[in-house]
């Protein structure tokens, strides 16, 4: 697990890199130690993950969203956290397949250290707005206008980080980043149909 330390340099840089502010990769280790310590972040999120779902769900149930069964809310976060096990590691893993063909294999490292970083950060600058509408001060379709504000400025952020880590072309940022996104929401769907949701 990082130290606190860590936790706090980290995500600084992952929000200076959010920011695209010169300078943010010192802030990450990139070593093989911090590499490996980078997927403990899953820790950090979960809580935040949980936040996001809980929300979610009461727009499932509260009639917000048309035609949904009844929904066990165990079951519901028990498959978002398998889905976020799963997409934690999927992309990783792919990348480390094709690096050597895309010629990234230099970067790889860095790359996966950013990804699982501004994953936390992109986490707390969403909470306050799942906060909100779980308290009812946010109604559901005002929450879907800003998390798609957020998503279009995520996408960015992600390119510009994997631009940075992996140092190659647009075309090869852009796949990955598309990459990224498909597998989250495909294994977010194929973890729903598993759970029955």
């Amino acid at each position: 697990m990082p130290s606190l330390a860590e936790i706090q340099r980290s995500t600084a840089a992952a929000w200076n890199l959010l920011l695209n502010r010169p300078g943010a990769l010192a802030g990450f280790d990139t070593s093989f130690a911090g590499f490996w310590r980078s997927f403990s972040v899953i820790l950090l999120l979960l809580p935040l993950v949980a936040l996001a779902s809980l929300s979610e769900a009461r727009v499932l149930v509260s009639g917000e969203a048309a035609d949904v069964a009844p929904l066990s809310l165990e079951l519901f976060l028990t498959a978002r956290a398998v889905a976020l096990g799963l997409d934690w590691v999927f992309v990783p893993l792919v990348l480390a397949l094709i690096a050597g063909p895309l010629g990234v294999g230099a970067g790889y490292v860095a790359y996966v250290v950013v990804r699982n970083w501004s994953a936390l950060v992109m986490a707390l600058v969403t909470a306050p707005l799942f906060a909100l509408h779980l308290i009812g001060f946010l109604p559901g379709g005002l929450l879907m206008l800003f998390l798609l504000v957020a998503t279009l400025v995520f996408v960015r952020y992600r390119y510009i980080a994997t631009r940075v880590t992996l140092g190659c072309p647009p075309v090869v940022a852009g796949g990955v980043v598309v990459l990224e996104y498909l597998s989250g929401i495909v294994l977010s769907e194929a973890t729903a149909r598993l759970f029955g949701l």
